[in-house]
């Protein structure tokens, strides 16, 4: 049996795959936003960055659902990772709740903490930033401690 050779099957559904992010538009606005929102922390300007989607008007047009715009900012970080860059909760959240807004969705970055009593007996907090619509919960385990906008 021949290894090199590749599964068709594989080759299909890698195509399919692919073709599920032909919005160049959406990409774009993703690949911007990421650059903006990483130039601003790297600058420790973070705060202006909040401040700016807070006062932003939510867009007119709902040219996206979230589902779409979750997916492509996923797929945009799963390439970062792919090249070495770290993602965690905080980029996303910012990047995500910035393209959603820009996107006409109301949606809001939340800064919550829960208590890890795992490990050597030392409490500890641990924090955790995520994004919310109107009509979705926060999660139970972590206090919310404030969100933007």
């Amino acid at each position: 049996m021949n290894r090199n050779r590749s599964n068709p099957k594989k080759q299909v559904l890698m195509f399919k795959k692919i073709s599920y992010y032909k919005d160049v538009g959406l990409l774009t606005k993703i690949i911007f936003t990421y650059f903006k929102v990483s130039l601003f922390c790297w600058l420790g300007k973070i705060s202006v960055f909040l401040e700016q989607i807070s006062f932003r008007k939510v867009g007119r047009r709902k040219c996206h659902d979230r589902e779409k715009i979750t997916r492509y900012v996923n797929f945009w970080l799963l390439l970062c990772r792919k090249l070495g860059v770290k993602n965690t909760c905080f980029p996303y959240s910012l990047l995500l709740c910035s393209v959603l807004h820009q996107s006409g969705v109301k949606a809001r970055i939340n800064f919550g903490v829960k208590n890890n009593n795992e490990g050597l007996g030392d409490k500890m907090l641990i924090g955790h930033c995520w994004v919310t619509v109107p009509d979705e919960k926060s999660p139970e385990e972590f206090s919310l401690l404030f969100h933007k906008p």
